[in-house]
Order: structure tokens, then sequence, then C-alpha cells
């Protein structure tokens, strides 16, 4: 599946808004006071996460829980940090967003800027949740591995969290795999294409594997994507020797261009919701 986030863009002109907390959780400062561009809704269910990018300052605002409430709005969690920051952070580690990995919403997201556009080029790592209670296959692990720093409150259960995967896990495609055989969509080709050059990281939990996207992908592709991912799942491996202190993911020469390198920023540096986040492994 392909499952949404709502990421909004505020400027100086945008009305200031107050954020109050109305539980079940207290996460994070609040009231929180910050421009608010419109009508900022993702729902009303419990993972309602709205973030939004507040251009004057290049500060990320990131909720969980988020309701409308007729331009009262309320959230159980709120983030905040630098749109120019990495995203992430290391295991035992400051949570910066509110996956339950504890990254950024915005790392790796699936932009709809990028796939509704053929023939554009993705030149950043992506983002996946898979299953930790083995309703679709038991995926995720009770690990945390470098950029997570935190995982899912359940796995301290008996029988969650007892698959291969930790948090934090980077996958990609092998660059020998042959995908031309496999009838994909034009999207679908370039999707294959990005998890080959830059892979995905597990930054979350849910019941059948799925990547996260903005809210602006075409509703026509993402069920494109939908069907080619089914046959993109199985070809995924896991990067063994990714650490925080690698010039490229992995190890090695970059496999392609990074739009998050460049005009003095660091390798691996991950401009949030502008861009995304390491090197090609």
């Amino acid at each position: 599946d392909v499952y949404k986030r709502q990421i909004y863009r505020a400027t100086a002109k945008d009305p200031i808004k107050t954020v109050t907390n109305a539980g079940p959780y207290n996460g994070g400062p609040f009231p929180a006071r910050l421009h608010i561009p419109g009508t900022v809704q993702n729902g009303n269910v419990v993972d309602s996460v709205v973030v939004i990018y507040d251009e004057p300052t290049k500060t990320m605002h990131e909720f969980f829980y988020w309701r409308w409430n007729g331009g009262a709005p309320t959230a159980a969690i709120h983030r905040v940090y630098s749109a120019l920051s990495t995203g992430h952070t290391q295991p035992g580690g400051t949570i910066v967003g509110t996956s339950a990995s504890g990254m950024s919403t915005a790392f790796g997201i699936l932009r709809g800027h990028e796939f509704n556009v053929p023939g554009k080029k993705i030149q950043h790592v992506l983002q996946m949740a898979v299953d930790a209670r083995g309703k679709c296959g038991m995926m995720l692990g009770k690990n945390i591995v470098w950029p997570a720093s935190s995982r899912d409150g359940f796995c301290s259960a008996a029988g969650n969290c007892t698959g291969a995967l930790s948090y934090g896990s980077l996958l990609a495609i092998p660059p020998g795999a042959n995908v031309s055989k496999l009838g994909l969509s034009e999207p679908g080709a370039r999707l294959a294409e990005t998890l080959k050059n830059y892979g995905v990281y597990v930054v979350d939990n849910s019941q059948c594997p799925m990547m996260r996207a903005d809210q602006t992908l075409k509703s026509t592709i993402r069920s494109q994507l939908i069907t080619d991912m089914k046959k993109l799942y199985p070809l995924l491996r896991m990067i063994k020797n990714n650490t925080k202190d690698q010039t490229t993911s992995g190890n090695g020469a970059a496999r392609a261009p990074n739009c998050a390198v460049g005009a003095g920023r660091p390798p691996k540096t991950n401009i949030n919701g502008i861009c995304g986040s390491a090197h090609g492994v």
C-alpha cells in the first residue's frame, strides 16, 4: 500500500494559530503557536499525522493525533526540529519525529511532485512500514539501529516484534536484479530504480508492508505503485553494514547523485520536506 501523510508549507503571511494538547498522550511542547496555512486536516483517526514546515524559521512542526476542530487544532504529540537537520539521531538518542522509529515523517517520504511527473528522477532514500504483530507476516523485531532512536511501545508485549528487521533497517534492491521483465508501470520503474540507488528505511509498523507518501501523490499514480510494489518487495535485501559514519550508506561509491548533498551540505544530510537523505547504497 501507499499511506499518505499531510505535509504543509507555512509562510509569514499565514495566520498564527495555537495548537493545544487534548490527549491521549502529552508529548512535546504545548501549547504550540505557529503559522498554519488554510485548513489543515488528515482524517480523524489515531494515526493522523500532520507536518507543517515553517518557511521563515526553517522549522518543522510534526503533530500526531491531529484534529483540526474547525480552526482550533489539537494534537497528542508535537515534535519540533530544524528543516536543515538530519531528521534522525541514533538508538537512545532524541526522538525527532512521530514515527515509531523516532525518525521524522518528512525523512525520505515519497513525494507527489516527483512521482507525478513522468521521467523525473527520484534522488533520495524512501521510507516504509512493515508488520510487527504478525497479521500479515512478522517482519519487525525489537532491535533499534541507526538512524532510528526508538520503537513501538507494544514491542514489550509477548508475541510482538519477533521479526528479523530492526527499526531503522535499510533495505535495497541489489544492483544486478533484473526488473525489466516485471511489467512495471512508468512510475513503478522509477520506484525500482530508486530502491536500487538509494534504498528504503524501515521507520514504523503496519499490518502489511507500505510506503509513505505526501498528500500530493495522484490517485492514479498511487494505484500503479501499489500494484508494482507487490512485484518489488520480494527483491528487497537488507544492507547489513549501514552505519552513521559512512560517506555512503553501506560504504563504497555512491550509485547515483543525491539531491540532499550540495551547497556546502555534508554527505547524508537530510533536508526535511525538500529533498531526502542518504547517498546511494
